[in-house]
Order: structure tokens, then sequence, then C-alpha cells
């Protein structure tokens, strides 16, 4: 029954992002992906938001510095956007209201790209699990800093 925010609205401002964000101590993706704090950002999303904020997806909430939660609200955002344009990401079966597939898939940068190189530094993309999900990372380009316990 709790919603969180829609992040293409406009109250989803970076002021607002850093409300939500705030002394959270859980990790920064299962945040994300708890729909009572954002809504509608998936598992793919997540991962390729995180990636372009260069944030590991195992950082505690509030270890994130007041620039790090700009960068990844503006990456949330465009991530989004560009997935919306795109008609979603068919990775599976996913099939829009009018049985077309989306083609983000084609744009993902880090989410189902385990073993092949990183399109922003060429360190092999990993997998792991946060949060009891799939997550793909950078090492390289999303350092362990601030891991939360």
């Amino acid at each position: 029954k709790k919603r969180g925010e829609e992040p293409l609205a406009p109250s989803f401002t970076p002021e607002r992002f850093k409300e939500i964000v705030s002394g959270k101590s859980t990790k920064i993706k299962p945040l994300l992906l708890n729909q009572e704090y954002v809504v509608g950002i998936g598992n793919i999303y997540v991962d390729e938001a995180l990636h372009r904020a260069r944030i590991h997806p195992e950082t505690g909430a509030k270890a994130l510095t007041s620039s790090q939660l700009d960068l990844l609200h503006h990456a949330i955002v465009a991530t989004l956007t560009e997935a919306v344009n795109a008609g979603g990401s068919s990775v599976k079966s996913y099939v829009n209201g009018q049985g077309e597939s989306g083609s983000y898939q084609h744009q993902l940068l880090i989410y189902g790209r385990k073993d092949q190189p990183c399109a922003s530094c060429g360190t092999l993309i990993e997998k792991t699990v946060v949060g009891g999900r799939g997550t793909h990372y950078c090492p390289s380009c999303q350092p362990q800093a601030g891991i939360s316990k």
C-alpha cells in the first residue's frame, strides 16, 4: 500500500532522492528495488544506473556522498528515460501492451554481460547476488568503497 516516488515525475528531484536515501542502513541496490522508496526501477535498470554512477551495488546507502547521490539520481532518470524511449528491455519474454518487444536490451552496458569486458574500462564484468537478486557490476568502475555489512 505504501508506494515510493515515481522516478520520472517532476517531484523526483535530487533533493527528494537524497531525503529518501538519507540515513538508510541498507545497501543501495536493495533500497532502489524497494517499491516503498522508489517505484518502477527493476533489477536491470538498477544495475545500469549504479554502473553509470560508478557505485558498487553493495555500498551502504548512508555511506553515499551528496555528489554520489546527485550522480545516481541523474543515472536513474537517464537510464529509465532511455529504456522507456526504447520500449523497455525484452531480455526474456517481456512485451508491451501491444505485444511488441522492447529494444533497450541492445543498449545494456552491464546487465547480463558477466565475463564480458566493461564498455568503459575493459575489465571483465562480474555477477554476484545482492539482496537476493542477480547483480552485475564492474569491479574497476564500481569499487567496493563503503560496503554495508
